[in-house]
């Protein structure tokens, strides 16, 4: 039987030995199931450029649509300088989904 190498298995669990009761290693996120970024999208895009590259429902009402794309400009932490060059005369009404936790 002719054994093969599959470099991706290497790429499912980097090894972190650093943190995580759960046993992943990963300080609480499993490397398999945890979503990584969309390579296609490194950084702000105009909404025709997210909408053909990402194109998800990240509000989840079901559709997609110009909220989703202001949904995941907040949650990706793009800043309003970047916005107003890409939606000019667009106001921006979105929050991160989930809030920083603050230190005290």
């Amino acid at each position: 039987m002719k054994k093969t190498f599959d470099p991706f298995i290497l790429l499912l669990n980097p090894g972190d030995d650093t943190g995580g009761d759960d046993g992943t290693g990963q300080g609480g996120q499993d490397p398999i199931t945890t979503p990584a970024p969309n390579p296609n999208v490194s950084g702000p895009v105009s909404f025709g450029d997210w909408n053909a590259s990402v194109g998800a429902d990240v509000n989840g009402d079901g559709g997609v649509d110009f909220s989703d794309y202001g949904q995941w400009w907040a949650d990706s932490g793009f800043g309003m300088d970047a916005w107003a060059e890409f939606n000019p005369d667009v106001p921006f009404s979105w929050g991160p989904a989930v809030e920083p936790e603050v230190s005290e």
